[in-house]
């Protein structure tokens, strides 16, 4: 039983990291993408 338990709180962990993975990806992906429009804007904006 302990060895089952072991296996689930793994699984449950991994699956936490994951989707936390998932949510700080797409979080920066939006970020990262926002700053990028602003300085490319700036750099046509500067020509």
């Amino acid at each position: 039983m302990d060895l089952f338990w072991l296996d689930k709180s793994i699984v449950k962990a991994i699956l936490n990291l994951t989707y936390y993975k998932f949510f700080l990806i797409t979080f920066g992906g939006l970020v990262g993408t926002f700053l990028y429009c602003g300085t490319f804007k700036e750099r046509v904006t500067r020509k």
